[in-house]
């Protein structure tokens, strides 16, 4: 192999391994790609006007004022009256009350013999009657453990394009309402945020979910379905029959998803007024909450540390889950959508590409400076046109790997040549040491810029040296006696020509 094509070539493999890691996508690469759209969101969260959405929590001070949770259902029975009475525009419970009141009357009165339970009045059907005369959303939660989810959706569903459902989260266990709450409902929809657990940030929501052959909402397109006095949901497939999702309709907002059915969620920062009080709603003044409650969907959840329903935004921010829902709504009714369309993966392998091949040509060419203020601009360059398609329109563009890729290469070639170069010099110094004394040797290497072609007029000494006799001295002591000798002879010799840069042959 011609040497000078080694350099070459070995760039020419990093960009190639590099690209067929990033085809490969591992998780890494993905994690990297996640926190660089954080950083986009935090340099420039959501903004403009809030849209009519509230959140009623079940914070530390309503908790301190009636008793831990859980409440008993007559006062949830209370909550759902009142916000119906205010004029909510639909009610969410970002709770499942999967068991009956273990506080009802009923349930209270059938654990002590001799009471006639059955003239007990029970909170579950206190609850369920104010359920029937509100808009408002029950939900269910993921649960491996659980039963398979049989309960029927509330919302109709229809389908535009190829049907979405192998590729939405599937549903293979749920914990559900009680089916007297679920029935009285009139909306019914998902509230996990995540189809898994996760440590992270929560980027993404899911708005539909599947259930065998069934579809259900997400939570939050629910309780706005039922705000909007929709009947139904039109699930948008993609049109080539690859079975995925492109995004979903209600009323009159096209919603763009993932093709797992996901929102990327494109968060605000965190607003006070976002939030009421439960016990503005509880409390004997709760008619003074009107403005904050006519018109708007209102979603009920806790922000109480000790009921564990925190969760990290993208922003760093720690928010109760209802808030996310809430983010949900709020996004979608203001029409701010982030998305990452397919073209945009290619986009980003090409700049890769196109930026790795450059800084192989111009390390090779021009040197590792040259390389370093190129490459300097390339990044720049990326980085700066991920921004403006984040910023001007909402395209997620990832700019991790170019960048981290470009380091890469241009330290890989800058080592590759560093190594082959000492190499050389390294030959070139076992070459002449053997008729240059080793002092001489860092001397030239120090002073290298100063070296003349044709090499300089100097007066220099030779020096012809034998031990006279040496035959029959040999002759007349041992060995032992003759390497003495001549150690001594060239330790004092060697000493005074090494000290003056001379060469011993």
């Amino acid at each position: 192999m011609n040497l000078r094509l080694l350099p070459t070539l070995f760039g020419l493999a990093i960009v190639v391994l590099l690209t067929v890691l990033r085809i490969a996508d591992p998780y890494p690469l993905q994690v990297a790609r996640d926190v660089g759209f954080d950083v986009y969101q935090r340099l420039k969260p959501r903004t403009g006007p809030a849209g009519p959405v509230r959140v009623l929590d079940i914070d530390e001070a309503s908790l301190a004022q009636y008793g831990q949770w859980p409440w008993p259902r007559d006062l949830m029975a209370r909550i759902t009256d009142r916000l119906t009475a205010l004029g909510a525009a639909a009610i969410g419970f970002d709770v499942i009350f999967a068991e009956p009141d273990r506080l009802s009357p009923k349930t209270l009165a059938a654990l002590v013999p001799g009471l006639d339970a059955a003239s007990m009045p029970d909170n579950d059907v206190t609850f369920a009657t104010a359920l029937a005369q509100s808009r408002s959303v029950v939900g269910f939660s993921l649960s491996p453990a659980a039963p398979p989810l049989v309960m029927p959706a509330k919302a109709g569903f229809a389908i535009s394009g190829s049907d979405p459902k192998p590729s939405l989260p599937q549903v293979r266990g749920a914990v559900t309402p009680l089916p007297a709450l679920q029935a009285a409902a009139a909306g019914f929809g998902g509230l996990s945020l995540e189809t898994n657990e996760s440590a992270s940030a929560v980027r993404n929501l899911p708005l539909l979910w599947a259930a065998g052959d069934k579809l259900y909402p997400a939570f939050s397109i629910e309780a706005l379905r039922l705000a909007l006095g929709e009947g139904t949901i039109v699930a948008l497939g993609d049109t080539t029959d690859a079975n995925t999702a492109e995004g979903l309709k209600l009323g009159p907002f096209t919603i763009p998803t993932t093709a797992d059915g996901n929102l990327v969620l494109y968060y605000r920062q965190p607003d006070p007024k976002l939030y009421v009080s439960a016990d503005a709603i509880l409390g004997e003044h709760w008619q003074d909450a009107a403005p904050l409650i006519a018109g708007e969907i209102v979603l009920i959840g806790t922000s109480a540390s000790g009921l564990l329903d925190l969760h990290q935004t993208t922003l760093g921010t720690i928010v109760p889950g209802v808030s996310i829902h809430a983010e949900a709504i709020d996004q979608i009714v203001s029409g701010q959508f982030l998305t990452r369309a397919d073209w945009v993966r290619g986009l980003e392998i090409l700049a890769f590409v196109i930026t790795g091949l450059l800084l192989v040509l111009v390390v090779l060419r021009l040197g590792p400076l040259a390389g370093l203020l190129v490459g300097g601009g390339l990044v720049a360059g990326i980085a700066a046109g991920g921004w403006l398609l984040f910023s001007s329109y909402g395209l997620l563009a990832d700019v991790t790997f170019p960048v981290v890729g470009a380091i890469l290469v241009y330290g890989a070639m800058v080592y590759f040549q560093f190594s082959i170069s000492d190499r050389g010099r390294r030959a070139v110094r076992r070459a002449f040491s053997y008729y240059v004394a080793t002092e001489l040797l860092t001397e030239i290497e120090k002073n290298a810029g100063e070296i003349k072609l044709g090499g300089e007029l100097r007066e220099i000494t030779v020096m012809f040296s034998d031990m006279r006799g040496f035959t029959s001295y040999t002759e007349k002591h041992t060995p032992h006696e003759t390497l003495a000798t001549l150690n001594a002879l060239f330790g004092a010799l060697g000493k005074q020509i090494v000290d003056r840069f001379g060469t011993i042959d």
